[in-house]
């Protein structure tokens, strides 16, 4: 029996050898809120937005992320639940990846304004033009 204001919905989920992505888990027309258990040392890269900026959060563990600006500039950040727990937004247009440095990371991510569709991102492989770097 439902209760008045209370309400549960569906949540999109993905699995693959990389993570387990809960999409979703709150309606907002503002964006997605996803939740991302993270395979540890599997890069997630490279991609980005033409409409949306990211925003990550550790809940658990640690991850590296790397972003090249509009410019092709390149940056390396590190986020840990044992350090503080800060966000980091990405803004649109920037490439990025991440990656889990330890078991059991989990990510809470924010996409938006807006929700995801696909037509927003653009993907490109890791090789020589944009390579993965390990340090």
């Amino acid at each position: 029996m439902a209760t008045a204001g209370l309400w549960t919905g569906p949540v999109r989920f993905h699995r693959d050898t990389r993570r387990t992505f809960y999409a979703d888990i709150f309606a907002t027309e503002g964006g997605d809120i996803n939740l991302i258990y993270l395979q540890c040392q599997v890069p997630i890269a490279w991609h980005r937005h033409e409409r949306q900026d990211d925003g990550i959060f550790v809940v658990s563990g640690t991850l590296k992320v790397q972003t090249i600006d509009p410019d092709g500039t390149r940056s390396l950040h590190y986020l840990s639940a044992a350090a503080g727990r800060r966000p980091l937004r990405i803004p649109r247009r920037w490439w990025h990846g991440y990656e889990a440095l330890a078991d059991h990371t989990v990510v809470l991510q924010f996409n938006g304004p807006g929700k995801w569709d696909g037509s927003d991102e653009e993907r490109h492989p890791i090789d020589e033009t944009m390579p993965w770097t390990t340090s």
